[in-house]
């Protein structure tokens, strides 16, 4: 059962739904309100989504197996159904915010 639920603020059907208790960290969104689920990404450690331009942005900050410390950033604007569209390593970070700017 996942342990985090975010909704959507612009598209009322859609969630995304992370299980933090499986060792995989897997993350899930919805477009219909719960009928159906995809998968988005494993070993995920945190997610945002962002609204600035009128279209949903979802970034996603995933751990790599065996490498507790080092993460990377994920930006994608289709909940990774297809290319994503940033990539940041951040394998020298010790802790990092993800600040989003206008």
């Amino acid at each position: 059962m996942p342990e985090l639920i975010e909704f959507d603020s612009k598209q009322d059907k859609v969630f995304l739904l992370h299980d933090l208790i499986d060792d995989q960290k897997k993350l899930y969104v919805t477009k219909n309100f719960g009928e159906t689920f995809s998968h988005v990404q494993d070993y995920v450690k945190a997610f945002y989504l962002d609204h600035r331009d009128g279209q949903t942005r979802l970034y996603v900050q995933r751990m790599l197996p065996g490498e507790e410390r080092r993460t990377t950033i994920l930006a994608s604007r289709n909940f990774f159904e297809r290319q994503v569209i940033k990539a940041f390593d951040c394998q020298t970070m010790k802790s990092a915010n993800v600040r989003i700017r206008n």
